[in-house]
């Protein structure tokens, strides 16, 4: 067995043929996915061979995981993540270890790069082992078609058209510029895959863009995200989409949306419906820290504001978190101003728990007091408040076109 990188042509063709033969669907054939595999993915602005990791065994590549290289939100602060995408290993060669080794390997290329944490979409009771917890779930959003039918549409909607880039761009922004979880991208990134974006809709006033709705692929109908919740954008998006539901014979307009994203606020307002959150209890969004101490250098302004804007916004001393993973210390010598540094021994509330519930008290997925009561977690009750100050819980949230 012999772990490395893509090195040639070829070995990007065994890679494909790997991943597409794992993960072929009646939605996406073996022969789409193969073609993602070789041509879209070493267009990726954040492509490097050397994140493509393979096991080879006899000249034959027979294991296979992607690094994904992502900027991700946590509040207001950006983390470089690596994604962990299409895991697989050939039928021949599973059960004799090569998958734990390569995971073992890209922990370890992870951390020699300089990631902050790592994210991925997993199957239940296997990635555990390697130190990842669910961090997110699933949201569904169904607004009925024909409540949604009976909706005034102030506003045109058209399809997507190039010249719209930076109006989308700015919408999502708009709604997920403070959203934990959700996925920085850049124009490159947006540019990347235009093809996706045949399947997008606008909502113009004039010629100015208020609006948007992302369709998956066909044949399904579902919304995989939308953006804009300015007067008559809604509705008129809304109104569009009970035509598409209709024409598809579907009763239910489904959204891939948090409730409390400012879309599905204002559909569930208008419409009424049932918003769906799906937690695993080992499988699905899991994360976990590679780079604690740097991890927290980044998240250091995002506390303090969220200190600044608590009832902890005078409050001085010093948080130390002690992980399996190492010790950090949250130290506070004027309000809101966080600095990070090395467990120093001194006088501090001092909270001791693994990384797997602090990366659950970072992205919002738990509360304090439920990660508290956890048999491997010692934290004093007068730390709680401080503690949900600085993690308050949330709705985490990666929207469907980021997935990997």
């Amino acid at each position: 067995m012999r772990i490395r990188h893509v090195q040639s042509e070829d070995d990007l063709r065994q890679a494909a043929d790997l991943v597409a033969q794992a993960f072929a669907s009646p939605n996406e054939p073996y022969g789409c996915l193969y073609e993602h595999v070789l041509k879209a993915v070493p267009h990726d602005p954040t492509y490097r061979p050397e994140n493509v990791r393979l096991v080879e065994v006899d000249g034959e590549v027979v294991s296979h995981v992607m690094v994904v290289d992502r900027i991700v939100r946590v509040g207001g602060a950006t983390l470089r993540m690596g994604g962990i995408s299409g895991v697989t290993t050939r039928s021949a060669h599973r059960r004799r270890g090569y998958m734990r080794a390569l995971m073992e390997d890209c922990l370890a290329y992870m951390e020699r790069q300089g990631y902050d944490i790592s994210l991925l979409d997993g199957i239940p009771d296997f990635y555990h082992r390697f130190g990842y917890v669910p961090v997110m779930p699933k949201y569904t959003l169904r607004i009925p078609a024909a409540e949604a039918e009976k909706l005034a549409q102030p506003l045109r909607v058209r399809r997507f058209r190039k010249s719209d880039l930076p109006a989308l761009m700015a919408l999502y922004r708009a709604d997920n510029g403070q959203r934990t979880g959700t996925v920085v991208r850049t124009e490159a990134y947006w540019r990347w895959r235009p093809k996706r974006l045949r399947h997008c809709w606008v909502a113009v006033d004039g010629q100015v863009v208020r609006g948007y709705v992302w369709l998956a692929e066909p044949p399904g109908f579902r919304v995989i995200e939308a953006a804009g919740d300015g007067p008559g954008v809604v509705e008129s998006l809304l109104r569009f989409l009970a035509r598409r539901a209709k024409a598809a014979y579907a009763a239910e307009i489904p959204l891939g949306l948090p409730p409390d994203h400012p879309f599905a606020r204002r559909a569930l307002a208008l419409c009424g419906g049932e918003a769906t959150v799906r937690v695993s209890r080992s499988g699905g969004w899991m994360g976990r820290f590679i780079g604690l101490r740097g991890s927290f250098e980044r998240l250091a302004g995002e506390l303090g504001e969220r200190l600044r804007r608590s009832a902890f916004k005078d409050w001085r001393g010093t948080l130390r978190l002690a992980t399996d993973l190492g010790t950090v210390e949250l130290h506070v010598a004027e309000p809101g101003e966080i600095a990070v540094r090395e467990g120093s021994g001194g006088r501090a509330v001092v909270c001791e728990l693994p990384q797997t519930a602090l990366i659950q008290l970072l992205f919002g997925y738990r509360d304090a007091a439920e990660v508290a009561a956890d048999p491997d977690v010692a934290i004093p009750e007068e730390a709680l408040p401080l503690l949900r100050a600085l993690f308050p819980p949330g709705h985490p949230f990666i929207a469907e076109p980021d997935y990997f």
